[in-house]
Order: C-alpha cells, then structure tokens, then sequence
C-alpha cells in the first residue's frame, strides 16, 4: 500500500448562522443581544467575525455593526446611539475571510425603551392683544414615545431683576397644538413656554418671550382708497389702512352701493387682508357701484371710509338661462321648442335667445327640422349676447314619432346561376321606428306584370337564395325595409342569371363641370361603362386629391353613390383649393381599379367662416393695445384680421382696421389717445377677412384705453407750514383742474426715505393737511398729479421740521446692586425723544409698610427729586432705609417732561439676590474661610466684638479666605463674624453668626518678624489704593509738624535769651505791679465744667454741636496751677452697626475709631438717638435750621470716640498742652 497523503481542502463560508439567545433593549438609546456561533463544523474555515444588521422599520434605514470573533462560547454586544422608542429588526451573520455565511433566522424584533419627548416646532404667536394671544406650536421632530399631552407655562417678566411672577401652568391634549391665553396684564414682557409630555415624563421646554398689547381703542377707516382694475364681475381696490386702535386689525368690512334712485348700502364682504389691495367679486356685469370700507379690531367697528367714484363693471355672458318649458314633435323630423321669456337684464346689452338656428330674441319658439324619425333627442337652451353666450339650460327629453325607414345597404349578389341567384344586403341607415321586416318583389324580361312578392321576411333576416329563375335573363330585384309606418325607400337592383361574371374594369375618368365649382362644392359627372363583365354596377367610389397631398381620402364613404346616376354634387370642399378625383366601380364580384384622375380645378375664394376667439387684452402701455387670440388651424395666405372698435356710448360704426397674421396671433393698436372718448369704455371685435368678405365676429371684449400721464399739467405754486409738532399744511396751485386726475402727496423723515408714506386728494383740493408726524423731525414732502393711466410731474418742497414735544415714555427702568441702604438705577432714552433731551427728573419716595406707624418719626414719608443730567442712564443711589419699600418715578424732559415710567421696589436681599454664605471656619493661619453656593461678584464680612450688639464692615473681598492678620485682632477678645455675598441683583442675607476666640492659637503664634509685618503692610496698601494716599498724607503731615517744631524751639530759645536780658534791668515796683495784675485775674477767672449736655446730630457732617450748656463758678481765690490736659466727655455708648456701602478698610486697630467717610459717628450714637436720626436729611436739616436760632452753640469735634466741648463765647476751653488760666 502506499503512503497516506494529507490534503487541506481551500477555505469556505459558513453553512449555518449563528443563534441568537438573548435580546432585549437597554434604554432608549441602546439594546443588548447575546449569541453563540454555529458548531466548528459548519464554519468551514477560521472564524473571522460576526456581522449584526439592524433595520429601522419607521424610518427604513440600515445599519450594520461588527464584531470580531473570538475564543469564547457566548458573545454579547451592546448597540447603541439608537433611535428612542423604535422599533428594529435584528439579525446576525458570521464570515471567514472567503465571504458571510446565512443570515439568522427568523428575524427577531426588539424596540429601543420610551423617553421624553424633544422640543416642540415652531412656536410662534399670533392674535396679540393687552389681554390675550394664540400661541402655536408643533409636535416635537421626535416624539419618542406614546405622547400624553402638552404643558403650557407662561409667567411674567420683571425687565429689572429678571424676577419671576404670576407663573401660570396648563395641561393640554395631546391633539391640540394651539392655545388662547387671556388674562394677561397689558404692555407685559411674558415668557412662554411649552413642552411635550410621554409616559416618561416632559421632554426640553421652547421657550420665546413676548410683549402683551396696549389697551385698544376704536380704529379708524381706511383712506386714499382707489380702483385700480374693474373686472366684469368684480373690481380690485387699493387703499392705505387707518389708525389700527393700537391691536390687530380683524378684518374689514367692504359695502356696495348700485347706481339708482333708493339703492342702500350693502355689506358684501367681510374678510381679512395682508396687504393694502383687496378684491371685491359676486357683482354684477355691466353695473354702477361704488364702494366704501369699514376696519374692525377687538374693541368694535370704525366708521364708513369715504366712498369711492362710481364706475361701471364690464358686459359679461349671461348669468342664467331660459327655462325651457316644452319639446313637442311635429312629425318624424321636426320638433316644435319652447321657453320662457326673462324678463329681467341679462348683464349685458343686446341680448339674443337663441336655440339652434334662431336669431329672433322675440320668440318664444322654434321648430327644429331634419331630424331622424323615432329617435331620442335631449335639448338644452342657453342666452347669447354680444360677449358670448351663457351656460346651457337643463336638458330636455324628446323622442320624434316613427317614419318608415331608409333603403337597406350593401345589396349584392353574391351567387349568381343560370337558375338561381343568392341577394344579401344590410339594415337601412336610419330606420326611423321599430323594424317589423322586409320586402322584395322581383320580375324578369321588363315585365312588371309577372312580379313575384316576398313578403314574409323578418327583421333579423339579410339574405335570400331565388331559386327556378330562366337562364341568362335580365331580372329585377326590388327590396325595401318595414317598420309599424310602411316600407321605406325601395332599392331597386337588377341582375342577369348568368355565371362566370368578373369584377368591372376601371371606369373613364370623371368630368369636372366648370360652371358648377364653388368656393365649397362643385358637380362630378361621369359616363356609365357599359362593359360590367355581365354584373351590373352597384356603387361608385370617389376619391380626391389636394394639390399639395400625395394621399387620397375617400368622399363619403358611407353614403356611397348608387351604380346607375352619373354625376354627383361634392361638397365641404375648402375654398380657394385645388382638387383632382377618380373614379372605381362596384359590382357583385368586387371593385374595379380606380379610373385616371382629373386634371387638378381650383376652388373658389369665399369669405372666411371661421369665428375667432379673445383671449385677453394688454390695456398696460398708455395709448395702446394688445389683443392676443386662439391658434388657428389653417388660414389662407389672402386672410387677414380686421378689428373693430369704437366707444359704448357712440352709436356711429366701428372704427376698422386691418392686420396680418403673425406666428403668436397678436395684434398691436396704437395711437388711440387721439379718441375724444378716451376715458370711457371701449367695445371690440374680431374676424377674419379676404377679398370676397369678412368672417363671423368675434364676441365682443370691453376695456379701457390706457390714456398718457398727465405729463402737460403742472403744479404753479406750494407751500408748507408747520402747525404743531405733529401736523403740517400742505398748500398748491395747479395750471389746470381735471376731473379724471388727482393729487398724490408723498412724505417722508429726512433720515428714513425708505419709509414713505401717501396720501391721495381728490381734483378739487388744493390743499392737505398731514398730521400723525413724528414731532422735531426733518420731513421731505412731494406732490405729483395722477390718473388712473400713470403719474406726472414730480414736485418737491423744500424740507421742513416739525416742532419740538414732550418725549415719549421711557422704556425701561431696572434695579441693580440692590443692598440694604443704597441701589444702583438704570434706565434708557425714550424711543421717542421728540426734541433735545435736555434733563432726566427723577423721583423716589419711600411707602409706609404698616399703617400702624404713620405718627411715628421714623416712618415719615420722604420724597426725594432730582434733575439729572441728559448724558447719564445710570445713578447710585445711597442712604435709603433699611427693608423699606421705594418707588421711583423718572421720565425725560425735552420742552416738557413726558410720561414718567414708574418702578417700586424694597431695599434689603431681593429674589434671584445670592444666597448667603455658609460654613464659616478661621483656621490656624487666622484665615476666614467660607462656601457660597452663588457666584457672587465680592463678599463683605462685618465682625463685633460685643456679642453682635454692634457690627462694623472691616473688609470687601472678591473670594474666599480673608486673611484676618491684617487687622492685628486682640488676642484676649472673642469676635463675631458675619458675611453677605453682593452680586448685581443685590445683597444676600447676613450669613450665620461665627464666633471665635484667637487666644486659643496665642502660644502657637510666634514673635511678630518685622519683616512679615512690612510685607503684610505692603500688601495691604497694594490692595487698597485710598489707604496707601492717607499713609502718604500722615508721613507730609509728621514731617511738616517736626519742621514746625524746630523752627518753634529756635525761636522760644531766642525769646528765652532776650528775657534773661530784660530781667537785669526790672525794678521792684514792676515786679510788684506784675504780681498783683496776676492775682487779680486769678479772682477773676472762671473754670467751665459741664453740668448738662445734650447733642444735635446732622448726618451730612461729621459734628456734633453741644448746647444748653450750666457752667459753675469757682471761688475768688486763686486756684492752684491745672494739669495742662483738655476736659473730655466720652458718654456714648456703642450701638449695633447697620451695613454700609463703604469699601474703604482700615488696617487700624480694632480699637481705632473709623474713617469719617465710614459714619463711624452715626452707629457710635446712644440708642435714644438712633430712632431720631433715621429720618430724611433733608427733614433733620429743616429741624436743625429751625432750632438754631440762638448763637450760644458751638462745635463740637470726635477724637478717637470721645468729644472735646468748646466754651460759650468769651470763655476758653482747656486745650491739650495748654493751661486754662491766663499767663
């Protein structure tokens, strides 16, 4: 045996799919399938990967994903980026690198999990009034599950904070997509919103905002109305609407009145318009209106506009028809009609009735002939005039009485023997009743005598076999239809018995009688063959030829001539044409060959009979026309196209004229404007004309000729004059006064031609007057003369202003940086300034919260005005009360001070303010750390060292933490911390009390390192700039004290010098002298001590001022020598702080008193004195003048907390460094 040979066959696809074990979606976007790959043996080859087809089966879109194979049993993979709640079809394949193996079966269908649905489409609004709207919307692109409805929310809009208010929510069905919101305040910034909603809940709101209406008001009509088309049932208008009532026009209201004696006004329409134009329709051809308007909006109906002119629609078809009344029949071919005479206008002049042939609008009747006997007809009647004719009337049912019938058809025979003869035919054309059978009667050798008759033969039958005739004997055959009247027409035939006959030869050529051609007919004559090969001849073909035809048509095929007549009457020939015929003949046994033709004959020329048709006339070019008509077939080269025209109210004839016959069937007509009828309506017709005579008229077209623009008159004078800020009179003179022009005024502001407005008066004014301008605007004003055919001249007048006007209403006033004693104001210029905006007034008052408190002092109202500057739109506004309601009122002042707009509002945290701060912590290095869940644009921490009975602002700061080392705290007391976060809405609430006690980290706390403290100095300097200027300010000052200082002791040493001297020369009796004078004034001086003191306080200075002072006097010895010290008084006693809006921070000591600019005076005041010092400045300043009438009161000046008290006048009070006695 020999060796074992391995071979490998080549590599294949697989023969089995793999099996799908688990399927099932994961969310709305993705879904998880588990499978296992087909058993090793039917792969084939090396398992390269697995191909997953999903199929969308809404929107029929495919997708494939792959996934490698691997040496696992199960495999699972997740799909996803899928549509929401879709369906899909899911199976899988696996492949080798040869190609993909079956695909799994069956399919398997899993859907994608419900989500909330997108946002809605097109959210628009429509209808906006001072109360109510429509808003819609459409359904989301995606749904995205089953949808349940919709959600409408609408709230109003604060325009200074944003705020919320009013928030009002609706459930809507799931079907509706428009809603009706009422309710709503006027002149109100809204924002809606709306969202769809499935099972999982609402999807993304689409929101828009929107401006409620003004109040509205009555509107007013229409003006400058103006026909511009007249139509023969209708007319189109132009107008320029009127004062809309600020809202919505809803529709106009369109009345008509006729021209006649009593005709009253008449509501015809009522619909609304988009544009300036309308079209009134349903009225009458060939009528009087006129036509006014009346605007209708939301608050009712305005007045009638002005009329319009009178005009006139165009004739029209009728608009009805006769009734028919009765159809009787005569006989068998003639039936007798009849109808109704109406006996009202038709629309149009010159009305015919007309059935048929009839032509005399006078009857009533007419009787049809020619008809077929015993047939059913239906007949309809319609009205004709000028224009055209009307629809046809209902029809009406007849039936003709029975008549014998015509002579039947195709009559041959076919078999014909020495003894016998087979005749077949066919029914007659027309029977003319009910057919009962037919008739032959037949005889031989001339010899009527020896007739036969067949009279038994029915209806159904169309052949008979004649047997024992004589050999080759002429015979004739006689055969005629039978109805309940009688037989008919007899066809007569004759034969000979005879066999062997043959088809005839082809006949002679026909002969054309001259003197009988016609523009339409002319007669055929032709001689009869006497060689018919023993088969008489039955019927004659007769064929023709035109001349530039290589076809022959045959002439009345059905009707074929009858064998033995000779000449024949050819009709519906076409004039002016040249023709040839030929001949063939039929006998038994077939048709002959066709005879030579004739020589080609000439019809003659006739007047053309084909009635043209309009299609419509070009009035738009001054003076001419343009008539444009239906495609004709054929028309001969000698046609042309005569037009008739005249005016409707001239009775002579119509004007002619002649054109050519172009490609396009046009026909152009100028120079009509030298008609003295120019502006009245014109008639015109149509037809084809030749030599021989013209062709039937078209129906008649109505139109009015276009006349040139009033190009020759002008305008000799104008002139313009402003009579208030808003109106201006418009003045001219004109070299002519027509009756068919009018005036067409043009205005427009300097600075906005785009925007220009019209006004049309009528031919007999002269001047206008323009009024709803804008006030303190330039305006360009023009003039031209108009008609309804173009515009002339333009004129313009010199620019002209109108005068100056209050402003309109401001537009919108906002708050910001709201905090507990001051805000921050905002506002914009009127849209409307009217004039030079020349001041803002301004006016804020505070409102009393509890009515309780009207009588106390601190709850006084208070009104503050101001005159702003013009350039401004933003002010900062400071010591306002605490949690006390303010409303301001600003408006703008041109000439006058317009509408003020007015806005309230309450100091302290507002809605949409920061949140206060919270978990406040001062770690080891002395750092105040806080969180704030806002972002705030700077914080402001206040501490108290008194248990939170008086709070002072030490620092503002833009983040977290403050550095606290700063402000060298005392170590041995416990401090309170509070913060408020301040962003551009405002001030929070103060955060939650922190206390602290730094003397907890005192032993940790190393020496002070100089360095440490000069950099700490730096940085703080660095970081408040006005405290680096007031550090500056005291190193000049200390250095210009110690210049003093050594200039003041050079020159005590001096003087000490000189006294030395002087002492040397003094007597006794001086020094005597000396001493006494000393005791003297030491009886006599007076030291001053304070017995009661009491404070005024004025909250524009820094000053305290002391009065109603008690002093007591010493005894007349004198004293010993007092300690040069000043006599202080520190009875104040510290009260809570309120917050500031100070930025300014001290690196002081805690102890120091604050900056001037800090009012550390005013929370340093007893509690007493708080309540009175909470009014007004303005009010205090009053009380303060009042009570100052005495001069016994002097100034009192704060160091360092305490207050150094001045004597009354001619006493002197102790001041540091110097003694209180004299010297």
């Amino acid at each position: 045996a020999s060796e074992n040979v391995k071979v490998r066959t080549l590599e294949g696809i697989p023969s089995r799919a793999p099996t799908l074990i688990q399927y099932e979606p994961m969310n709305s976007t993705a879904i998880m399938i588990k499978w296992q790959g087909p058993s090793s043996s039917y792969i084939n080859g090396i398992l390269n990967s697995f191909k997953i087809e999903l199929i969308d089966l809404k929107r029929n879109i495919t997708l494939y994903q792959e996934q490698q194979a691997k040496p696992i049993e199960l495999y699972q993979f997740v799909i996803g980026s899928l549509k929401k709640f879709t369906n899909y079809s899911v199976r899988i394949n696996c492949a080798t690198k040869i190609g993909s193996g079956p695909w799994s079966s069956p399919t398997i269908f899993v859907r994608t999990h419900e989500d909330v649905p997108d946002q809605v489409e097109n959210l628009t609004f429509s209808n906006v009034y001072d109360t109510s709207l429509d808003i819609s919307w459409q359904k989301p692109s995606e749904i995205n599950g089953h949808l349940i409805g919709y959600e409408l929310e609408w709230y109003q809009i604060n325009n200074t904070q944003s705020n919320l208010y009013d928030r009002s929510v609706i459930e809507i069905e799931p079907h509706l997509t428009t809603y009706k919101i009422n309710n709503l305040s006027a002149t109100t910034c809204y924002t809606i919103s709306v969202r769809a909603k499935t099972r999982k809940g609402f999807g993304l709101k689409r929101s828009a905002s929107i401006e409620s209406g003004y109040p509205p008001e009555m509107p007013s009509p229409p003006t400058n109305m103006e026909i511009i088309s007249i139509e023969k049932r209708s007319v189109t208008i132009k107008f320029s609407p009127g004062y809309t009532g600020k809202t919505n026009i809803l529709r106009y209201i369109v009345q008509i009145q006729m021209r006649s004696n009593n005709s009253q006004w008449e509501n015809t329409q009522s619909f609304h318009i988009e544009q300036s134009k309308l079209i009134v329709r349903d009225l009458y051809p060939n009528r009087s209106y006129r036509i006014r308007m009346s605007a209708v909006n939301i608050k009712g109906t305005s007045n009638a506009s002005i009329p319009t002119e009178f005009f006139r629609t165009k004739p029209d078809v009728p608009s009805s028809v006769p009734q028919l009344l009765l159809a009787q029949a005569i006989n068998s071919s003639a039936i007798r009609v009849r109808w109704m005479i109406m006996y009202y206008a038709l629309s149009s002049p010159r009305v015919i009735h007309t059935i048929d042939y009839s032509d005399n609008s006078s009857s009533i009747s007419y009787i049809l002939n020619n008809l077929d006997g015993y047939n059913n007809y239906s007949c309809s009647i319609c009205v004709c005039t000028s224009t055209g004719c009307s629809s046809y009337s209902p029809a009406f049912e007849f039936r003709t009485d029975e008549s014998v019938p015509s002579k039947p058809t195709e009559v041959f025979f076919s078999n014909v023997g020495y003894s016998s003869a087979y005749m077949t035919w066919q029914k007659p054309t027309k029977l003319n009743g009910i057919l009962i059978g037919y008739k032959i009667v037949y005889w031989g050798l001339d010899d009527e005598q020896t007739q036969s008759e067949i009279d038994d033969l029915t209806s159904a039958t169309n052949s008979y076999s004649f047997k024992e005739l004589e050999k080759t004997t002429p015979y004739t055959f006689i055969l005629c239809a039978k109805t309940r009247i009688g037989c008919g027409e007899k066809s007569i035939n004759r034969l000979l018995t005879m066999e062997n006959r043959e088809r005839p030869d082809a006949p002679l050529p026909p002969t054309i009688i001259e003197s009988s051609i016609n523009a339409t007919s002319l007669i055929l004559t032709w001689r009869k063959d006497g060689d018919f090969n023993y088969a008489p001849i039955r019927y004659i073909f007769i064929e023709y030829q035109e001349e530039h035809s290589t076809t022959w048509k045959p002439y009345d095929p059905i009707n074929k001539p009858d064998g033995q007549i000779t000449k024949l009457l050819v009709q519906n020939l076409k004039p002016n044409t040249k023709y040839r015929f030929r001949l063939a003949s039929q006998n038994d046994m077939g048709i002959s060959d066709y005879s030579r033709s004739t020589n080609f004959v000439r019809t003659k020329e006739s007047a053309p009979l084909i009635q043209l048709t309009i299609n419509y006339i070009l009035t738009t070019q001054p003076c001419q026309i343009d008539i444009y008509l239906k495609e004709l077939d054929s028309i001969d080269n000698n046609t042309r196209l005569k037009v008739l025209m005249k005016s409707v109210s001239n009775e002579e004839t119509f004007q002619t004229s002649y054109h050519s016959i172009n490609e396009d069937y046009s026909i152009h007509l100028d120079n009509l404007c030298q008609n003295s009828n120019i502006n009245e309506t014109h008639v015109l017709h149509v037809c084809l004309s030749n030599a021989v005579g013209d062709g039937p008229l078209s129906f008649a077209r109505y139109f009015h000729i276009q006349s040139p623009a009033p190009l020759n008159i002008s305008i000799n004078s104008m002139n313009v004059s402003v009579l208030s800020p808003r109106e201006i009179l418009v003045r001219w003179n004109i070299s002519q006064i027509l009756s068919s022009i009018n005036y067409r005024i043009r205005w427009a502001a300097a600075n906005e031609t785009d925007k220009e407005k019209s006004l049309i008066a009528s031919y007999n004014e002269s001047m206008v007057i323009l009024d709803n301008l804008t006030p303190f605007t330039t305006y360009k004003i023009m003039i031209n003369i108009f008609n309804i055919n173009g515009d002339g001249l333009l004129y313009e007048t010199d620019v002209v202003g109108t005068y100056e006007d209050v402003p309109g209403p401001m537009d919108q006033l906002t708050f910001s940086y709201v905090t507990f004693t001051s805000l921050q104001i905002e506002w914009q210029a009127p849209k409307s300034l009217n004039g030079i905006l020349r001041s803002y007034e301004l006016t804020y008052d505070n409102h009393l919260s509890f009515p309780s408190l009207m009588n106390t002092s601190s709850t006084r109202v208070k009104t503050i005005k101001q005159l702003l500057s013009p350039n401004i739109t933003l002010l900062r506004i400071d010591e306002l009360d605490s949690y006390q309601s303010y409303e301001f009122s600003l408006c703008a002042c041109t000439i006058q001070c317009g509408p003020c707009i007015h806005k309230s509002i309450q100091t302290g945290p507002q809605k949409l303010a920061p949140l206060p701060p919270f978990d406040l912590f001062i770690n080891k290095r002395s750092e105040l750390i806080w969180k704030s869940s806002i972002k705030s644009e700077y914080y402001l921490v206040e501490l108290s060292h008194d248990h939170g009975h008086t709070w002072k602002f030490i620092d503002q700061t833009f983040k977290s933490p403050l550095n606290l080392a700063k402000f060298q705290l005392n170590d041995s007391i416990e401090y309170y911390f509070r913060i408020y976060s301040v962003n551009r809405i405002g001030i929070s609430e103060p955060s939650q009390i922190y206390r602290h006690n730094f003397t907890i980290f005192s032993t940790s706390f190393p020496l002070i390192n100089p360095l440490q403290f000069v950099s700490n100095i730096f940085t703080f300097t660095r970081t408040n700039p006005l405290f680096f200027y007031i550090i500056l300010g005291l190193v000049l000052l200390l250095i210009f004290m110690v210049i003093c200082i050594v200039i003041t002791c050079c020159c005590c040493r001096m003087k000490l010098k000189k006294t030395k001297l002087l002492q040397s020369t003094n007597t006794l009796s001086s020094n005597l002298n000396t001493a006494e004078s000393k005791q003297s004034l030491y009886t006599s001086t007076t030291l001053l001590t304070p017995i009661k003191k009491e404070l005024i306080i004025h909250r524009n200075r820094d000053s305290l001022a002391l009065s109603d002072l008690i002093y007591n006097n010493f005894s007349s010895r004198s004293p010993p020598r007092p300690i040069p010290t000043p006599t202080v008084y520190d009875d104040l006693n510290s009260t809570k702080s309120l917050l500031t809006n100070n930025n300014n921070a001290s690196n002081h000591s805690i102890d120091e008193t604050q900056s001037k600019t800090d009012y550390s005076w005013y929370h340093a005041l007893p509690q007493q004195l708080y309540t009175y010092m909470t009014n007004n400045h303005l009010t205090n300043r009053i009380m303060e003048e009042n009570e100052h009438d005495s001069d016994e009161i002097d100034l009192a000046v704060a160091f360092s907390g305490a207050i150094l008290m001045n004597n009354v006048p001619r006493s002197r009070a102790a001041v540091n460094g110097c003694s209180s006695f004299a010297l």
